[in-house]
């Protein structure tokens, strides 16, 4: 796997170099650099997926990276429009199946859908079961009701936090939880979706959730001052488009995506979110897993 991901970053900057042909570049060489890209991107593509429409699953409960726009109820975000630039470079088509995250991440495991693409934290466990193509980098945030502010993660210990159901955010609890005094642990809430563990806190449910640095600063944001920022933020995670083990689909998306940002157009998509803390410099399979992380 690693010799496969350093043939495939080096082509991928060649690949930068075919796609912004210089002004003096003539019409002939760019046809001819334009078929040979053409080639080896159709021949990342398994058969199976070529002419085919390929199915993405998303939590659509995840602003800015995944969320659905109240005026116009399409899904809009970051992994949105990273994941349909990364098919324009590909030239597949690709439709989006909003599910519950829990079931983004079952659904790629099993193969029942062949990308997912829902602010996934890149883990040595999930790179057992499912390949991850980094895309971001971010520290996980605390948030509660405006008012209920706390400094140390201690404070914790004794209350309600919601969480997103199958995320790794509950493991970091239990981790917590465990320094805590045996008559006061944490008691993690594991709701439907983001959205329901934020409206928890909002009722006072819960007194605090967690979620990816950007996901929860919009969280904080869009609420009208109802939450707000708390707490050091945890350890930085990489996340990663998780793509099912059997398709064969890895070697494509990771190339697309340092396609995009040899381009600049990654980093495009990013700043129209917010993202720019975010980035990453290249994109590797399996950053946990793999020597090189991103």
């Amino acid at each position: 796997m690693r010799r496969l991901i350093a043939v495939l970053a080096a082509f991928t900057l060649s690949l930068g170099m075919l796609t912004a042909c210089s002004p003096g570049s003539s019409q002939s060489t760019s046809a001819d650099n334009a078929k040979t890209v053409d080639a080896y991107l159709s021949a990342l593509i398994p058969k199976k997926y070529q002419g085919a429409t390929i199915q993405v699953a998303t939590d659509a409960t995840l602003a800015p990276n995944a969320f659905v726009d109240p005026e116009t109820q399409q899904l809009v975000g970051a992994d949105i429009d990273l994941i349909n630039a990364a098919a324009e470079v590909l030239k597949i088509k690709v439709t989006f199946v909003n599910v519950p995250f829990e079931k983004v991440i079952s659904g790629v495991t099993k193969g029942t859908y062949p990308v997912g693409a829902s602010s996934i934290v890149a883990t040595r466990a999930r790179e057992k079961n499912m390949d991850l193509v980094s895309y971001l980098k971010s520290s996980p945030r605390f948030f509660v009701a405006k008012g209920d502010a706390f400094t140390k993660a201690t404070a914790l210990c004794g209350k309600t936090v919601a969480v997103a159901a199958g995320g790794v955010y509950v493991d970091e609890l239990k981790t917590l939880s465990a320094t805590c005094p045996k008559t006061t642990p944490i008691t993690i809430e594991q709701s439907t979706d983001q959205s329901a563990a934020t409206q928890a806190v909002i009722d006072g449910k819960a007194y605090a959730s967690v979620a990816s640095g950007p996901v929860a600063t919009w969280t904080v944001k869009e609420s009208e001052g109802k939450l707000e920022l708390t707490g050091e933020p945890l350890a930085p995670f990489t996340y990663g488009f998780a793509i099912a083990k059997k398709s064969g689909l890895a070697p494509a998306f990771l190339t697309a995506v340092n396609s995009l940002i040899t381009q600049g157009k990654y980093t495009e998509i990013l700043k129209k979110w917010g993202l720019e803390d975010s980035t990453v410099k290249t994109s590797t399979i399996n950053p946990r897993t793999s020597k090189k992380t991103s």
